[in-house]
């Protein structure tokens, strides 16, 4: 595995994340898709506070997930996630 780091940006917020086997733009990409899932719920929710927000967002993109039916296993990529996420 990778030990090489990257930053990204997400809601003015900067993350270092592990690359692991993934490609950086990748990751950026990952990142950007999420930055404006979180832009367009704050702009429909204006005054839901921040960690609410944040639910409705990941309950979004769980929705479009389970809705594209990729059949893969949601602990698995769970677990991927985890690991590429630096404490």
């Amino acid at each position: 595995m990778s030990s090489e780091v990257i930053s990204v940006k997400i809601h003015d917020q900067e993350y270092k994340i592990k690359l692991g086997a993934q490609q950086p733009e990748y990751i950026k990409k990952l990142a950007s898709y999420v930055d404006n899932k979180i832009k367009e719920f704050a702009d429909m929710f204006p005054t839901i506070p921040y960690q609410k927000l944040l639910i409705l967002v990941c309950l979004n993109i769980s929705d479009e997930y389970f809705k594209k039916g990729t059949g893969e296993d949601t602990t698995e990529l769970l677990n991927n996630i985890k690991q590429l996420l630096i404490e």
